[in-house]
């Protein structure tokens, strides 16, 4: 069901940023597209791009970062998730699929569930990888997060999330700053319901409580410097969130 590479057709948005094809089993088609989001970057250094313009039950977010700071930090992406506040019922709402897409030494790739706030699971690896991926400390490099909810049987509802973590090791061509698309899988599983420990699975938890408007999406990259994230010169580009959907091939 999971590929290594993506397909072999050829499609990219706006800024030519690969619809990737991770699944060898489903087509994924993209719509609802944004590249408008918060820019909630920390003076603690906690750099946090934060989608809130709506609900998507399946979701992509990604970008280009070049990042620097400790080879234990990452890049993650928060997915079919809530607010993070400690206050209480608030604290309820982050039931968040946290995907770590790689640690800055390209080693390492996890899941985590974080079903209330700050309270994370432990670590779940993947089923399949193409780790190691190389240092990606000081270069340009794309990464993206995905939760895809699956129909495996064909029903008509979804009975699997897919959780897919991807890192264009190319990066950014310098001449012309644009993305290479040199996709590789860095974190791939498919999830029944019963080994997701939260409160929502298809949806995000606020939406089914009457909060559609609290819901994040986010990719995040702690350690960084806020002043250069502030800057004329960010060390970001073609950060967007998409909506997603699968046909079985």
């Amino acid at each position: 069901m999971l590929g290594t590479a993506e397909a072999t057709t050829v499609s990219n948005d706006k800024n030519g940023v690969r619809y990737v094809q991770p699944l060898s089993s489903y087509r994924l088609t993209y719509s609802n597209e944004t590249w408008t989001f918060t820019k909630n970057f920390r003076s603690d250094g906690s750099m946090r791009c934060d989608f809130r313009d709506g609900i998507r039950k399946s979701v992509y977010v990604g970008g280009y970062f070049k990042v620097k700071g400790p080879d234990s930090e990452e890049v993650s992406a928060k997915l079919n998730g809530g607010p993070h506040t400690s206050d209480s019922p608030e604290n309820t709402y982050a039931d968040t699929m946290d995907l770590g897409i790689t640690n800055f030494l390209g080693t390492r790739s996890r899941v985590r569930w974080e079903k209330t706030h700050p309270n994370y699971s432990s670590s779940i690896s993947p089923s399949s990888s193409s780790l190691p991926i190389g240092d990606i400390h000081g270069k340009w490099r794309g990464f993206c997060g995905l939760k895809i909810n699956l129909d495996t049987n064909g029903d008509g509802t979804p009975d699997r999330v897919a959780l897919i973590g991807m890192v264009d090791v190319g990066g950014l061509d310098p001449t012309t700053m644009k993305p290479v698309n040199n996709w590789k899988i860095t974190y791939s599983r498919v999830f029944a319901p019963s080994e997701i420990a939260l409160k929502s699975i298809w949806t995000p938890y606020v939406a089914t409580i009457g909060k559609p408007e609290l819901a994040y999406t986010t990719i995040r990259i702690d350690q960084q410097s806020q002043t250069e994230w502030k800057s004329s010169n960010p060390p970001y580009k073609y950060v967007t969130c998409k909506e997603v959907a699968s046909t079985k091939i």
